[in-house]
């Protein structure tokens, strides 16, 4: 009886001849990518020229070196003037110094040079940013605690604006003492109190004592001014008892085309009656005179209620049919001062009205007031 031995070991020893054709192949498509690649830069050109256009450099390159280079109409701007001087000069390098301004790039395939652009890798980086916690004591100047200083974060890369403020996060304690969670890194932090000057920190872990410095501020002067007719004064150099009203209220009072009934409540002391059977200048500033004088007109005082009217320093009897719109300032004398300068006429009070005057250098201007008054008949 014959016996037939099987040897394993001959198949196994198939295995590395498979795996040294692989490495063969592998290593041939190597030597070939890099001999194509190598012809390409063994390629060299010499040309030299002022303003070559680009579609020029490319003819010399097909010329001498036996490539045909293709490009797109749209991506190369063949016409763009250079100063070259190629001598011997590497085909890569050539290309380089030609494509490098217009964000090309090129692949070479065969015997032909693509030109294409280059492609753009955008790398993002992602920056966590670590929370903290943050803690710290606010004082004045003294050292006493500040509580209720009002507390606003603007947190790292936050950009602020009307539409994006800081955030508020709350206030000191009792004790001034403030604590934060949940704080980015690098955000900013901003303490304010009434009457102190606000201060801006970078928050820390542990901020320690915040000192916050009082603030300084310069009132800005308002100076008032009477006019008594004759002359402006200021305030103190005024010894009478007098009233200005506010001439914006007056302006926007649009019910009435008289000016003396938009003064209405804007003057202490003065009393003014709207009623239908009132006279056309219904004021009472200061109690009826008992002294019997005659005016220019030879009308006697003696029961007269009305004041003395002066408008731009002219004694009128009614001012009625004077244009709000025209009057700059109103300026109402109370006491006896006003007799020092108008005599007898000033016993009722008087009202001294100045107009507004034109600029001659002013451009043409027109303002239109207009108002409906709806009245039910009796």
């Amino acid at each position: 009886m014959n016996f037939i031995t099987h040897n394993s070991a001959g198949h196994s020893s198939g295995l590395p001849k498979i795996l040294l054709i692989m490495k063969l192949t592998t290593l041939i498509l190597m030597l070939s990518l890099t001999t194509v690649n190598a012809s390409t830069f063994a390629q060299t050109l010499t040309y030299s020229k002022q303003k070559a256009s680009v579609k020029e450099i490319f003819l010399q390159i097909e010329s001498q070196t036996g490539f045909h280079v293709f490009y797109p109409d749209a991506g190369v701007d063949v016409n763009r003037r250079l100063d070259v001087r190629f001598k011997n000069t590497r085909l890569d390098l050539v290309l380089q110094k030609v494509l490098t301004e217009q964000s090309m790039d090129y692949l070479v395939d065969g015997k032909n040079i693509i030109v294409r652009p280059k492609v753009q890798i955008n790398y993002s980086v992602e920056v966590s940013i670590r929370n903290i916690e943050v803690r710290g004591h606010l004082v004045d100047e003294k050292g006493k605690p500040m509580a209720g200083a009002s507390i606003l974060l603007q947190r790292a890369g936050q950009v602020i604006s009307d539409a994006n403020p800081p955030t508020n996060v709350g206030s000191t304690d009792n004790n001034g003492d403030f604590y934060l969670r949940s704080v980015p890194e690098g955000s900013l932090i901003t303490f304010s109190y009434i009457g102190y000057q606000t201060k801006t920190l970078k928050v820390l872990p542990n901020m320690g004592e915040i000192i916050l410095e009082p603030g300084i501020g310069i009132l800005s002067e308002v100076l008032v001014t009477v006019n008594t007719g004759y002359q402006t004064l200021s305030k103190e150099r005024s010894a009478g008892s007098f009233a200005k009203p506010d001439m914006n209220i007056i302006e926007n009072r649009t019910g009435s085309m008289n000016i003396l009934q938009r003064l209405d409540g804007l003057v202490p002391g003065l009393t003014i009656n709207n009623s239908p059977s009132a006279s056309r200048n219904p004021l009472l500033v200061r109690g009826v005179t008992s002294v019997g004088l005659l005016d220019v007109f030879g009308q006697p005082y003696g029961t007269s209620r009305n004041p003395l009217y002066v408008v731009d320093g002219i004694p009128l009897n009614d001012v009625s049919t004077i244009n709000p719109q025209d009057v700059a300032d109103v300026t109402v004398l109370k006491d006896a001062t006003a007799a020092s300068i108008w005599g007898s006429r000033a016993s009722n009070g008087v009202i001294v009205i100045t107009t507004k005057k034109g600029n001659k250098n002013g451009q043409l201007s027109i303002v239109y007031d207009g108002f409906i008054n709806l009245q039910g008949t009796p």
